[in-house]
């Protein structure tokens, strides 16, 4: 194991910590410690690799927190942001640095996963007067000396075996870790679930999943999460805010160390608004970006909702929808299930209720996903481009139905479209139209209906080229093939709607929906 190129990476703004920035890595210098600072480092001050690789060399990240240390770290490109978000993804020794206490309060406009990260470190205050070689002594006594400690073990331990034993040294430690971690992953999980020899206990669950963490296993952090997210759901107030609290440690210590599934979550909390402390859409974006990259299913949705709903990125409902039907086109039901619902309500770029709905029963019939089953309660049965015998107007097409039977009636959801594109109103309905049963002739009049105009009105409901509107007919059979006729005095109809197929949802149970949370 080789010595590390620095000991200390040294962080700051440079409109007011330059001075002590210098000061500092001399003082630190002349005690033995290699310190890098960019001034002397990078002539020409430019923020790139060169930077990164320093970071990656030193196991100490320090960073001087002067008044306006944080005023630009709202910008993604900043290279304080730029250096200490990297630094806690490497998992580097984070020491803040509050010098003669001029750091009060983070700015408004910090990401909330920064200020959450940089909290969870105890700052060391620097005296700049008098007291400023007393400071310096307890610096190093309290923080630099402890976090070097081990690597020095390390480095002379390595040093007296010799680079081919250590390379096969540090490989065995490594299957080692690793099949200790699953080992842990196995017991936490057993005393989690408990068998007919033993209750479930939560306390020794997590004491093997913290055993886990420990060697390598970054799944764990969730795991010991959603323990506790469990337990906050039959706790009294009191004991509720504990777990919360240990609920959103362990989800940020598991996006940090690289977990998708806490990126995820963690994502997914930023971003929610109500009754939420940590609510923060640039974190929310950051984290969900995070996990999208390492193909988290769920994080695609909130990623491309991101761009929908410009969430801590520049307003682009295009890119939004594109990302979703890229990973619907992969398989993914999670942003299949989105994109119904986005094409439903408009909120992108595409208005298409039909091709949403389409979206949200194929996304509920692959895996029975109650979010889907939720947004498709609406209707209970539905026939997409269904099978018609004959048209009156051969420039009509059916596109869809969807349809509810209650006691006495039948709810239809009816869309056309005119596949000639002639784009003057080219439908109207007679307020005495009907369902005819093309077997028995036996008529199903009209009860209520939304959304639609009668003759001799002029000016037919119309979207683009579609029509679409909502009518109830009175006492339909469960299964026929229909006749939809305008009135008896008008040749406008369609022959032979076939009832019979469709994709059935089953009946919607709010309880049911209640099941996903």
């Amino acid at each position: 194991m080789a010595k590390p190129r620095y000991h200390i990476f040294l962080s700051y703004r440079r409109e007011d910590g330059k001075d002590l920035a210098r000061t500092l890595k001399e003082t630190l210098t002349g005690k033995g410690y290699r310190v890098f600072l960019d001034m002397d480092e990078l002539q020409d001050g430019v923020f790139d690799e060169r930077i990164l690789a320093a970071i990656d060399a030193a196991p100490i990240y320090m960073l001087i927190m002067t008044a306006h240390c944080f005023d630009r770290c709202h910008n993604v490109d900043d290279w304080v942001r730029q250096e200490l978000e990297y630094a806690i993804r490497k998992g580097k020794t984070i020491i803040p640095i509050n010098p003669d206490k001029q750091f009060v309060d983070y700015p408004a406009t910090m990401p909330q996963h920064l200020k959450d990260s940089l909290s969870s470190h105890q700052y060391s205050a620097v005296d700049t007067g008098q007291l400023y070689q007393e400071s310096i002594s307890k610096l190093i006594k309290q923080r630099i000396h402890p976090a070097l400690r081990p690597l020095r073990i390390k480095y002379y331990t390595m040093a007296l075996i010799g680079v081919c034993v250590a390379l096969s040294a540090m490989l065995g430690v490594l299957l080692i870790r690793h099949h200790r971690a699953e080992q842990f992953m196995q017991k936490a999980e057993f005393y989690l679930k408990g068998d007919h020899t033993i209750l479930p206990d939560t306390e020794m669950a997590i004491y093997f999943y913290q055993r886990a963490i420990k060697n390598g296993a970054t799944e764990a952090y969730i795991k010991i999460a959603d323990i506790y997210q469990e337990m906050a759901l039959h706790a009294e107030w009191e004991e509720y805010q504990m777990y919360e609290d240990s609920i959103w440690r362990y989800t940020l210590l598991g996006a940090y160390a690289g977990d998708p599934e806490a990126q995820y979550q963690l994502a997914d909390d930023y971003a929610t608004e109500s009754f939420n402390d940590h609510y923060d859409l640039d974190s929310a974006y950051y984290w969900a970006k995070s996990a999208y990259n390492q193909r988290h299913l769920a994080a695609t949705s909130l990623y491309a909702n991101c761009y929908i709903q410009g969430w801590g990125v520049d307003l682009d409902p295009q890119k939004g929808e594109d990302i979703l039907r890229k990973a619907v086109a992969k398989g993914n039901t999670f942003a299949q299930t989105t994109l119904g619902c986005v094409l439903v309500n408009g909120t992108g770029v595409t208005n298409d209720y039909v091709g949403g709905m389409y979206h949200l029963v194929q996304a509920y019939k692959k895996d029975k996903d109650m979010t889907s089953h939720y947004n498709l309660r609406q209707y209970t049965k539905w026939l997409f481009e269904p099978e018609i015998a004959q048209t009156a107007d051969s420039t009509l097409r059916l596109r869809a139905i969807g349809w509810t039977t209650y006691k006495d009636n039948v709810e239809f959801y009816f869309e056309w479209y005119n596949k000639n594109n002639i784009l003057t109103p080219w439908m109207s309905l007679d307020s005495t139209l009907y369902l005819e049963n093309s077997t028995t002739g036996e008529r199903y009049p009209m009860g209520y209906y939304d959304g639609c105009k009668f003759a001799p009105d002029s000016v037919p409901v119309k979207w683009g080229d579609t029509h679409r509107f909502m009518i109830s007919f009175i006492n339909v059979p469960d299964s026929a093939v229909l006749n939809f006729v305008e009135s008896d005095s008008s040749t406008w109809k369609l022959f032979g709607i076939h009832t019979a197929g469709g994709d059935i949802i089953p009946e919607f149970d709010s309880n049911d929906y209640l099941q996903i949370y």
